[in-house]
């Protein structure tokens, strides 16, 4: 397939201390100015956003 599994899986292993920690937002902005108006951290990337 053109791409080299073995290096990238030494690649991913050799960066693993400085990658950050999965993490993600739900924020809320004002669509006029475009400013964050609120944050929550949510401790996964993915989420099911909000109701």
């Amino acid at each position: 397939m053109g791409i080299e599994m073995s290096s990238l899986a030494q690649n991913v292993l050799s960066n693993l201390e400085s990658m950050p920690e999965p993490g993600g937002f739900l924020k809320a902005f004002d669509p006029l100015t475009g400013e964050t108006k609120w944050s929550v951290p949510i401790p996964h990337y993915w989420n099911g956003g909000g109701f």
